[in-house]
């Protein structure tokens, strides 16, 4: 009989928020790092998707799950996933 203060209601539905978009990019995290390691099993890793040519050893320190050399780093989010 007790409705929800709107206050905390809000305050949940911020919190929901906050913790699916962190959810979501943990995900993409993960999913790039299975790919890295599946690319070094192939014999792929280090290579620009888009290009084909080498991913700079530098970007690879910085990001191992880098999908793109930095020719193309700007494109790397519309890759599919």
């Amino acid at each position: 009989d007790a409705e929800p203060d709107e206050n905390i209601a809000a305050d949940r539905s911020e919190d929901w928020q906050e913790r699916r978009g962190t959810l979501a990019t943990l995900e993409a995290r993960f999913n790039n790092i299975n790919r890295a390691l599946k690319k070094i099993e192939e014999g792929t890793f280090g290579v620009c998707e888009i290009c084909g040519e080498k991913i700079e050893a530098d970007r690879l320190a910085i990001n191992p799950a880098a999908r793109t050399n930095k020719a193309h780093i700007n494109d790397e989010a519309s890759l599919p996933a």
